[in-house]
């Protein structure tokens, strides 16, 4: 599966690049999974396609960004030094020289299969708030192109999560 991810990394970018040499293109947004493939059913099985930032499948987005000074935004399974257990589903947006500069694990969860363990912040509270802080729940970046924040999938049907980043 780590081939499959780059190559799907790879791919995507191929699909967009044109558009995204354009001068009035100013972010790239890939959806949910573009790059993973989604049902998994286990966490061996998540691990088999989760991403370290910083890695090498961000430092290929991070190049696309700053070859088509760009924003790029998308998501990726993350697996975390601090959390080794845990997979976090990770919105991530890269400025146009390449940086990361917000990243959002997603609060609400559904694991409809039941198989899973619960991977949010939510789950793991008072040890995630003290390895990132309070303030890592509801980001929001401050770019030129105006306030960007990430919600994620089920995340959609909590107004909570869009008011708090509002």
């Amino acid at each position: 599966r780590r081939e499959a991810l780059m190559q799907n990394i790879t791919s995507a970018i191929a699909l967009v690049e044109g558009r995204a040499r354009r001068a009035d293109s100013k972010i790239v947004v890939f959806p949910e999974f573009c790059f993973s493939g989604a049902g998994y059913r286990t966490v061996e099985e998540m691990l088999t396609a989760s991403v370290h930032f910083p890695g090498p499948e961000l430092d290929v987005l991070s190049e696309f960004a700053q070859r088509n000074s760009i924003y790029v935004a998308g998501e990726f399974l993350e697996e975390h030094e601090k959390f080794p257990d845990r997979i976090f589903n990770t919105a991530f947006l890269l400025d146009d020289s390449g940086n990361l500069i917000n990243r959002h694990h997603k609060i609400q969860c559904v694991d409809v299969i039941g198989t899973l363990r619960d991977h949010t912040p939510g789950s793991i509270f008072e040890q995630y708030v003290e390895e990132f802080g309070i303030e890592s729940l509801y980001t929001v970046a401050d770019t030129p192109l105006g306030k960007i924040a990430h919600i994620i999938c089920f995340e959609i049907i909590f107004p909570e999560v869009l008011r708090l980043m509002a």
